[in-house]
């Protein structure tokens, strides 16, 4: 089996699932889910151990580049990365580019699965 980009749950107590790949890339990009409760209550995405089965309504597989960069812009449109001096706190930084951090994950994946 091979490594794969998910969106997943945490567990009920909170926990990353043991599917999801320890020192990999994990808990990435919160997406609030309205009328969940809590610790289940985001859609986070990381990159599978490439060992185990996905849990029906814990984890969907993102398939492309292009389906990660798609799933990025329904919640990520009016993020921005944090603010680097000289700009006050308080201030946005550069506008969340989904392109670039779709690319930057779909790299990750290559070089595992490489």
């Amino acid at each position: 089996m091979s490594y794969q980009i998910i969106k997943y749950k945490l567990n009920v107590d909170g926990t990353t699932p043991v599917f999801v790949g320890k020192n990999l890339p994990q808990g990435l990009w919160g997406n609030y889910i309205e009328g969940s409760f809590a610790p289940c209550d985001n859609w986070f995405i990381g990159v599978t151990n490439g060992k185990e089965a996905l849990p029906n309504g814990q984890a969907e597989l993102i398939s492309t580049k292009t389906d990660l960069k798609n799933y990025l812009d329904t919640f990520t449109t009016e993020w921005h990365y944090p603010a680097e001096p000289p700009l006050e706190p308080m201030e946005d930084g550069n506008p969340f580019n989904q392109e670039v951090e779709a690319n930057w994950l779909w790299s990750k994946l290559k070089e595992l699965n490489s």
